[in-house]
Formats: structure tokens, sequence, C-alpha cells
């Protein structure tokens, strides 16, 4: 690297004690003579270290140089925010490398691209560049700056290396092939193995349980049981990168003992709660000790914060929410009661009502099976409406009056009083909403707002506006906690949550 990119050391003292003060303060009675001597640097260059802190506002020097925390520093909201362009740019960039923006590997945008966009000036963007780059975030090549740090000589690189593993432990049976299968977390699925796959890493299967006869690649047998489990991580020695953890829909009692044994390999270990069910067991886990345990979790409280608030933004106050009993959908109850909790808090409050569907097409059979709507609509409709006419005019008519006379549910929720919009639990009931409307001569938007929840692969046709759950970007952040090459924050417990974002599709009006 060039000397002009050098981080100063004072400013690289600076950067330390900013993140020793936002989490545990200074030492009593500090003074210069102190830190420059627990820093081992010359009082020079840790003057010049307080001189930037103060001037951010973390710290106040009182009677001469004894130096205190400032009380914005004693709120890490307050004091975790970039006080300056170039800290703020600064943050902007790395935010987007670690959540895959600005994928590693790949070069950034030009010097004129961030001065237009961001406002910022190139001396700015170059003194952010340079302590990206004195983290390893960034590298430069001849002109170009691309995200993640150079390999060191004699590195392996991604070409020449051979692959690593990362075990891939399940339940034996069919759960495990949801994991590829279930277009709801196919975007963490793909995200995590395309990225790791790029960086020369391969999932190994593995199961919680015993299990005989199963072949791992077509070659291996598949490692089965905690005593197979150990004997087998110990084989891979450094090839092994940790444990991705996938329960599907629930967890096998022996799940706590052995995410504890993996633990001990000091490797991280991430637990894929797509059902957000899985706190008590990662209590257990973080309560015994320090690990690297990691839980990407469904954001489901924060997605129905998303809908509703895009809802109340447009002025909708009252929104109904079609239900669909059904015993193999015991996660409906779960997030009808989480949205009734979000619009009670939202901001100006919305009034959220709930109805039954039990007609046939949205209860078939006795289990809600959308795939069959358009077929019994068409065997239960079209022989009562009659031959069509020239213009079609009257088939369509007489369509609707059938429909609005056999689905008493829908139309008596849509009666209520000031009602104007409607949230569907997923994507595929929305689109059974959907039709429903364009059948009844209802518009989208202009009549009825409709919002939904998953923005799942097989509906991204669907002209309905949806919240994004934020597994994509979360499995590119659990493929780099077993790379290791840049910093991945988890909360409480290793908690990584979804980002939820509102995909929109144009389903979600205003209301005149």
């Amino acid at each position: 690297m060039a000397h002009a990119q050098k981080i100063p050391l004072w400013q690289r003292i600076a950067d330390t004690m900013r993140d020793t003060i936002t989490r545990k303060g200074l030492p009593p009675n500090a003074g210069i003579s102190l830190l420059a001597a627990e820093h081992h640097v010359s009082l020079r260059t840790m003057w010049k270290a307080i001189q930037q802190l103060s001037r951010e506002g973390l710290i106040v020097c009182k009677q001469g140089r004894r130096i205190e925390v400032a009380d914005r520093a004693k709120n890490p909201a307050i004091a975790s925010a970039p006080n300056s362009a170039k800290d703020r740019f600064y943050q902007s960039v790395k935010d987007r490398i670690i959540d895959g923006t600005f994928r590693i590997g790949r070069q950034l945008p030009k010097v004129a691209y961030f001065t237009t966009t961001e406002g910022v000036s190139s001396n700015t963007i170059a003194g952010a560049f340079a302590r990206l780059s004195s983290e390893g975030l960034i590298t430069k090549r001849g002109k170009k700056w691309f995200a993640g740090k150079q390999p060191s000589p004699g590195h392996p690189t991604r070409k020449t290396r051979k692959f690593a593993r990362v075990l891939w432990l399940t339940p034996a049976g069919w759960e495990s092939q949801n994991f590829y299968n279930n277009t709801f977390i196919l975007p963490f699925s793909s995200a995590l193995v395309s990225e790791l796959h790029d960086h020369r890493i391969m999932l190994s299967l593995a199961f919680f349980e015993k299990a005989e006869g199963t072949l791992n690649d077509g070659e291996e047998p598949v490692p089965s049981g905690v005593d197979e489990l150990k004997a087998y991580v110990k084989e891979l020695g450094e090839d092994y990168l940790g444990t991705l953890l996938y329960c599907g829909w629930g967890v096998p009692e022996s799940a706590a003992g052995v995410i504890r044994m993996l633990a001990g390999f000091g490797k991280p270990v991430i637990d894929f709660d797509h059902t957000d069910k899985h706190e008590d067991l990662a209590r257990e886990i973080c309560s015994r000790g320090k690990t690297r345990y990691y839980r990407c979790r469904l954001d489901e409280a924060g997605a129905a914060r998303t809908a509703l608030q895009s809802l109340a933004d447009r002025g909708h106050r009252i929104v109904g929410l079609p239900i669909y009993s059904s015993p193999i959908y015991n996660w409906v109850p779960r997030r009808v009661s989480i949205l009734q909790q979000a619009a009670d808090e939202c901001k100006p409050r919305i009034r959220l009502v709930t109805h039954d569907q039990r007609e046939n097409f949205w209860k078939f059979e006795g289990h809600f099976d959308p795939g069959h709507y358009a077929e019994e609509l068409r065997k239960a409709l079209e022989p009562a409406a009659g031959p069509h006419d020239a213009s079609g005019l009257a088939h369509q008519q007489s369509l609707k009056a059938l429909l609005l006379a056999n689905t008493p549910s829908i139309v008596n929720l849509l009666n209520t009083k000031g009602l104007s919009a409607l949230i569907a639990l997923n994507d595929t009931m929305a689109k059974e909403i959907h039709l429903w409307c364009k059948f009844a001569g209802m518009r989208v938007p202009d009549d009825i707002s409709l919002v939904s929840f998953d923005n799942a692969i097989d509906h991204y046709h669907q002209p309905i506006s949806t919240v994004d759950f934020g597994f994509a970007r979360m499995g590119y952040q659990a493929a780099h906690v077993f790379i290791g090459d840049i910093p991945i924050r988890s909360g409480m417990y290793g908690d990584i949550p979804g980002e939820c974002t509102l995909i929109d599709k144009g389903s979600v009006g205003a209301v005149v």
C-alpha cells in the first residue's frame, strides 16, 4: 500500500479509544500520561487522538489534562452516530460492504459516482477509503478500488486452494430438502451457497440423530449423531470452517448438546431460524459461556410494522385481514397476533378487522390449497353463468354476480365502514385475493389497496406490494461469517435479524 494511504498513528489510537469509550468508558481520573502509557504511544500522539475525540464530542478535557467521557458518549445511539462528513461516508460504504450491496471481490463505483450521489468531495472519499483500506474492507488494484482485502503473498487464491467445508447440520428426512426447495427460504440458501462456492467452500451434509445408509456428495457416508460429528470435524481439521444449523420446522431434542459440542471447536455455528422460534435455544447456548453462535432469524414483528406503516403513511386507518383457518398452517394464528399488536402500536394507529374465509375455493377440501382456486371458480361459476355473448359483458356480469353471492365472508369484510385496504398473510393468499378482486370488478389499488408478505420467488411477477424479510442479505452475511473477511454485527444471543423492506409493486394507493 502506498505511504499516502496509511492511517496516522494518532488516528488509529482515536479509533481504538472511540470503541472503548462507547463500550465501557474511561479509567477513573484518566489523564493524557496514563492513556499514552496504556496505548504505548507518545504524549504528542495521544494528545492528537484526544483532540479528535474532543471535536467529535465524545470526551471533554477538564482542569488541565484530566479527561472525562462526554454526556453524548454515554448514549450508545448518539455516540455511534458518525460526526463528520468523512465519518458518515465511511460508515455508509462500510455498511454497504457488510450487507452485500458492494460484493466482496467486486469493483467499487468510481469516485465521480460518489461525489454525485453522496454529495461529498474527493478528499472526503480519499480519507474514508484510506480508513476502510486500513481495516481490510477494501483494497486498491492499480487505480481501482475493490471490496474486500487483497490475499497475502503465498495465500491460496479462490481458484487454486482446495475446497474447505461448512457442516450443514439438519434433521434426517424430508425437512432437509426444504432448504433448497422451499421458495420462502430459497433467497437465503441460494445467496449462502453461491457466495460460499465463489470462495471455494462447500456445504457438507450432516444429521443430528443417527441415520444409516445416506451418502454425502454421492461418495462418503453422512456423519450423524454426536460421536460421528465430533470425529468428522476433527478429521477435517483446518478445512472445517463452521456449522450451519437448519432445523426445518422443529428443533431436535439433541440440538443444544450438539451445538455446544461444535462450538467447542472455536468455529462459528449459525442457526438459520426462519420460523423465529429458537430464542429459548439461543438463550440456553449463550448462557453457558461465550460462543461463536449466531441466529439468522425471521423478523416477523418488523415485517408487520413495515406493512402497516406503509398503509398508515398513505392514509389508511381501517384495514381488513382475511384469515384462512387450517390444521396444516399453524403459523397463521401467530402472524395474526403479531399484526394485531403492530396495528395497535402503529402511529397513527390502524384498526385491524379480521374475518375467516370459509368458502370452498378459499378452503379446498378442508385444507388451504390456493392452487385449486381458479379451477374451482371455473367449475363452480362458469356453467351457471350461461353462454358467452358477442362482447362477453353479460358473461362477465354473471360471473361477478355469482362470485359475490358465493363469497359472503370477503364481501362482508369489504363492507366494513371506512375499510380501504387488505393485508394478506402471505403472497400465495394475496394472489387469490387479487384474483377475487379481478373477478368481482374491484380495482387494485383504486378501489382497495393490498399488501402482503414474503416476496416469494414464485410470486415475483404478481403485481402485489409485499414485504421482503431480507433472507438474501442474511444468507450473504452468514456466508461471510464463515469466510471471516468482513465484520458481521450480531445482537443479543447472536441475533442477525432480517432487514424488512417493502417491495412496492403498485398495489398500495393513497386514501383520497
